[in-house]
């Protein structure tokens, strides 16, 4: 996936394990004001496990945030999404 064009879309359906089953689901894009600036998340509202969320996360480079919490991508932060 390519992170720009999610970002100009402003929604993705991504595949991802719930239940132990592969589903799609979509993500939408919301962007939440921080003292830095302006970070987008992909946010859903379905319970998913923690850890499919932080994989999803580092598959497609982008911060996730869902029920469970806020998920990077492995070695980034909040200052590492500013201003896309």
């Amino acid at each position: 996936m390519d992170r720009d064009k999610i970002l100009k879309d402003g929604k993705v359906e991504l595949r991802v394990i719930h239940s132990g089953i592969a589903q799609k689901f979509e993500f939408i894009v919301v962007r939440e004001k921080v003292a830095g600036g302006e970070v987008p998340f992909l946010k859903t509202e379905k319970q998913i496990n923690a850890q499919e969320l932080l994989n999803t996360a580092n598959a497609i480079k982008l911060p996730i945030i869902a029920p469970a919490g806020k998920f990077f991508p492995r070695g980034m932060g909040m200052k590492d999404f500013f201003g896309l």
